[in-house]
């Protein structure tokens, strides 16, 4: 699952879901969420917008963001709605993507 999410960055796929990271794997849906569960200790949802969330951070930070909006970045990475991307984010940063930028926060946490 590692492997998939950090070197193949299978979570830029908007409509990846745990069907398809399941047929990725060559997994049942139930193994792969009982390891999510288990090693990362937290659901399928949540470990996909982090990893998501984390590349939107890294994106900003580099001058290929720059020609992009926050809506077009959080595409890129793999959100498919502005409202999942901001809730999401909400959640797992405490601020909106507007409130990060704007507080110069863009170092990568």
């Amino acid at each position: 699952i590692k492997k998939a999410l950090e070197v193949n960055k299978i979570y830029t796929d908007q409509k990846l879901n745990i069907n398809r990271l399941a047929q990725y794997l060559d997994w049942s849906e139930r193994e792969v969420s009982w390891v999510i569960n288990e090693d990362f200790n937290t659901n399928f949802n949540d470990l996909i917008n982090h990893y998501r969330i984390k590349a939107f951070k890294e994106m900003v930070t580099k001058p290929d963001g720059k020609k992009y909006s926050i809506i077009g970045m959080a595409e890129v990475v793999g959100f498919n709605s502005k409202s999942s991307f901001y809730r999401a984010f909400k959640k797992e940063c405490g601020q909106t993507p507007s409130e990060f930028l704007s507080s110069d926060n863009t170092h990568i946490s």
